[in-house]
């Protein structure tokens, strides 16, 4: 929805937290918060209160759902880059030698076997090596002295699917979470300014009392300006980035 050009109805809290789902929960927390410790002595506040703890409630289990599942992309992808770094070395390495054990490497027998030598197995995406893997053990299958080293190869290839899978697997979830946890945020700050515009209404006679609402240094520790209307980020790589980052303070 097109951003209005009334400064007035923009939203601020949805502006400042725009990539930061980090900020968005310390906000949301120190505002809740306040509003807990507000309803002992103003029950004019209960409703807002039940609201608005509703949607930071959802928010909260998102955010813990988000980072949890990115901690498991994570580890996986660190699997994946892990296996394929030891074929790229030490396997393919080892591979290779065993064939020169049986065959020089300038005849036919050892480049039918490795016709472009090691390079598919150390270059290119991940499913074409793992390809050119499967495809080493099936030409190395052929030859009776390498039969016993071409099932090491397909073993070692379908262990790489396997990892790999695993691992697109959780990007997948890693992906659809972070892209809730975008919404979940946006629907927060929608929170945040309803909960702004009713306490400015019930406190009309004394609006400074609204800023005790709000920790102002938090909402201002971001430049805002038209911040809502700047290139989309990646959902996923900024929870990936607070995961690592989790005790850090914010800037």
């Amino acid at each position: 929805m097109k951003n209005s050009s009334w400064s007035y109805l923009r939203n601020p809290f949805n502006a400042v937290t725009r990539g930061s789902f980090k900020l968005m929960n310390k906000v949301a927390t120190d505002h809740f918060d306040k509003l807990n410790a507000a309803l002992a002595t103003d029950a004019r506040l209960a409703d807002l209160h039940a609201n608005f703890k509703s949607q930071f409630m959802s928010y909260q289990q998102i955010y813990t759902d988000a980072i949890v599942n990115s901690g498991v992309y994570k580890s996986k992808t660190q699997i994946v880059e892990g296996l394929f770094a030891v074929l790229t070395g030490e396997k393919i390495r080892r591979w290779d030698i065993l064939t020169q054990v049986e065959y020089d490497e300038k005849s036919p027998a050892y480049q039918a076997i490795f016709p472009q030598g090691r390079e598919p197995y150390q270059t290119g995406g991940y499913e074409s090596r793992i390809i050119a893997l499967k495809a080493l053990a099936g030409r190395m299958a052929l030859a009776r002295p390498l039969q016993a080293v071409a099932a090491d190869v397909l073993a070692y290839a379908d262990d790489l699917q396997a990892a790999r899978q695993t691992q697109q697997s959780f990007e997948h979830s890693a992906k659809n979470i972070s892209a809730d946890l975008e919404a979940a945020r946006q629907e927060m700050a929608k929170a945040l300014q309803a909960s702004f515009f009713f306490l400015g209404y019930l406190y009309i006679n004394n609006l400074v009392k609204v800023e005790s609402f709000f920790d102002l240094e938090l909402i201002r520790s971001r430049d805002n300006n038209n911040n809502d209307e700047k290139e989309p980020l990646d959902p996923l790589q900024t929870v990936l980035d607070e995961a690592e980052d989790m005790n850090e303070p914010l800037e």
